[in-house]
């Protein structure tokens, strides 16, 4: 596993109608990011470009979903009260667009998806 946690962000796309969330890629931990072995902060350097270059070779059709990050080896993928109060924050941006968020939580050996819909 890793030394520090680290994350980055979701890409994909939406199915509304399927209600299906499709995440094709993600975008590495930014190297303005706080890595610490107990906590993840996600810089912003190189972000926005590299998403608008994968709006551009897709045509605009992937997304941003969310974030993901990783926790300390032998903790739980459990989303902590900071964990859930960025959830929080980023429904409450994305679904003035009408979208759902997701975040993504990774240990030694499990990954979680823990989905927030829009109301």
């Amino acid at each position: 596993m890793w030394a520090n946690e680290t994350g980055g962000v979701l890409l994909g796309s939406h199915d509304m109608e399927r209600k299906i969330i499709y995440v094709y890629d993600t975008i590495a931990a930014p190297t303005d990011s706080e890595e610490t072995p107990t906590s993840f902060e996600r810089g912003k350097e190189g972000i926005i470009s590299t998403y608008n270059t994968y709006r551009k070779i897709t045509d605009n059709q992937i997304q941003y979903l969310g974030e993901w990050h990783s926790h300390p080896s032998g903790c739980s993928t459990n989303p902590s009260s900071l964990d859930k109060k960025l959830l929080i924050h980023l429904s409450e941006q994305l679904s003035k667009q009408g979208f759902p968020t997701i975040m993504g939580i990774l240990n030694d050996n499990k990954i979680r998806v823990i989905p927030k819909l829009v109301d």
